[in-house]
């Protein structure tokens, strides 16, 4: 068997005690470093989500403005079908609006041009026709 001499062994001791900290600290580091960064991302995401919902919220507020005012007026008016017709024509993404009473019941109905234009409905007569066939 060969033994170790004295200058063997220190050199390893050594080299283990300058080993052993960077290691640990390597790790340490490599750990904190992914915890930061998960944070980091989820804080970026919260701040997306915060934009986003801004963002629908201004688009929104215009048409919900709109939409409100339907009810300080009789569904059954004349007022009542021509607000439904320029609110559906101004808003462009919606396809057709519909005053429904607590029965569920269709009072008063309007489809925008752009939607009669794609689905071949000619008439403007009778929005309320087209929206229950």
């Amino acid at each position: 068997m060969r033994r170790t001499n004295f200058r063997t062994s220190l050199t390893w001791i050594l080299l283990l005690l300058a080993l052993v900290p960077i290691t640990v600290v390597g790790a340490y580091s490599a750990v904190r470093l992914a915890q930061i960064q998960r944070e980091a991302v989820g804080f970026r995401n919260g701040l997306i989500a915060q934009t986003a919902a801004g963002d629908v919220e201004s688009f929104l507020e215009a048409p919900v403005v709109a939409l409100s005012q339907f009810k300080l007026v009789d569904p059954d008016s004349a007022t009542a079908r021509e607000m439904l017709r320029s609110s559906a024509s101004s808003i462009p993404f919606i396809e057709s609006i519909l005053l429904v009473d607590a029965d569920g019941k269709v009072r008063a109905a309007a489809v925008s041009p752009d939607h009669k234009m794609r689905s071949g409905i000619s008439s403007d007569s009778n929005d309320r026709a087209i929206l229950s066939s």
